[in-house]
């Protein structure tokens, strides 16, 4: 199986770099939008007769302008570019935390409903509202085949779009999002000495605002469109004005995982031209993103912060998506993961990975 694994990562490596040497060669394309202006031409023939002809024909000019609408290919939103993918990896895999352990595997599975959603609309500014959940799993291989306890996510989020005047093309996005994180238990996870991670609870809520530039340049026959972003989050505390707030995390554990962070993201994505059909028109898509904790850990008498200095204070991904063109929202990925566990109560895990798998968009639930 460990074989099979490395070997089918290695024809991906292969066939993407082919792909991407092909489209390197390719002649460049003409990227400029076509924007039009639609009014009506009015026929300026002079009136033979009456009054009341004239008046007709000036009311009939009243009616026909029409506003300038925007036709830009660049114009078009893709929602799931700013949505979480649904992952299946880590096959066969050795657990971080167990030397003799192995994972089953490894998903997180991401569903979303649109809102609200009027970016088709033929403005400058155009605006979507969607709820996402997500489900973060990981199967031991051990006697029972037992679930570490799951991360259990949702998401309110609003984006919001700004179209350049003069090509219509999409700029810049606004993102601002209302988010829940916990792993389904109720016991309590601060112990004697050691966290509870057998069953003691892990919840938080927290507060997400992100800017992404968009830009595209020319390279064969498909241009590549880069994104670059720049994010903070503000872990809500669990007491303001003197009332608890259900759900927030405590501060033993905030103080150590880190209210306030900065994310700092890049992605690049093209289109490969190949002389195969399966492949030509295929996505392409490279990702990294880069996440800091702000404050300082401050340590406590359990075990695991013993040693503020050495808590992780970073996450750092970097990705490679590969979808082939059959008419599916399902592809590839390779990623290399290092720094602070996401999977809930493991943050104090330093955790460096390399993970290989499926992803796919699950953005199929729409309301317009």
């Amino acid at each position: 199986m460990r074989h099979l694994y490395i070997l089918i990562f290695a024809c991906f490596v292969t066939t993407a770099s082919i792909m991407l040497a092909n489209a390197s060669t390719n002649g460049s394309v003409n990227t400029a939008s076509n924007n039009t202006v639609g009014v009506n031409t009015i026929d300026s023939t002079s009136s033979t007769g009456s009054t009341e002809t004239t008046s007709t024909e000036a009311e009939s000019a009243n009616l026909t302008i029409e506003p300038q609408i925007i036709h830009s290919t660049n114009a078009v939103v893709n929602l799931p570019d700013y949505m979480e993918k649904t992952y299946f990896y880590n096959i066969d895999g050795k657990y971080a935390y167990a030397k003799d352990t192995n994972l089953v595997f490894e998903a997180q599975l991401a569903p979303a409903f649109t809102i609200y959603n009027n970016v088709s609309k033929p403005k400058l500014y155009t605006s979507a509202m969607t709820v996402s959940s997500e489900v973060h799993i990981r199967m031991l291989y051990t006697h029972s085949v037992p679930l570490v306890p799951p991360s259990y996510l949702v998401h309110l989020k609003y984006f919001g779009f700004l179209r350049d005047k003069s090509s219509g093309d999409i700029k810049n996005t606004f993102m601002i999002s209302l988010n829940h994180h916990s792993n389904g238990k109720s016991a309590n996870i601060i112990g004697k000495s050691q966290l509870n991670l057998e069953n003691g609870n892990f919840s938080t809520h927290y507060l997400q605002f992100f800017w992404y530039h968009t830009f595209r340049q020319s390279n064969g026959k498909f241009p590549v469109k880069y994104d670059m972003g720049i994010g903070f989050e503000k872990h809500i505390p669990d007491s303001l004005m003197g009332f608890e707030v259900a759900g927030a995390m405590i501060d033993p554990l905030s103080e150590n995982f880190g209210r306030n962070r900065i994310w700092l993201s890049y992605s690049s994505q093209q289109k490969i031209a190949s002389s195969i059909k399966l492949l030509n028109g295929s996505d392409l898509r490279f990702l990294i993103n880069y996440m800091y904790v702000l404050n300082q850990p401050k340590g406590n008498f359990l075990q695991e912060f013993k040693n503020p200095e050495v808590l992780p204070r970073y996450m750092l991904n970097a990705e490679v998506q590969f979808k082939p063109n059959w008419r599916s929202n399902f592809g590839f990925f390779c990623r290399l993961r290092s720094g602070q566990d996401d999977y809930n109560s493991y943050f104090f895990k330093n955790l460096t990975q390399f993970q290989f798998g499926f992803v796919a968009d699950q953005f199929q639930f729409k309301r317009n």
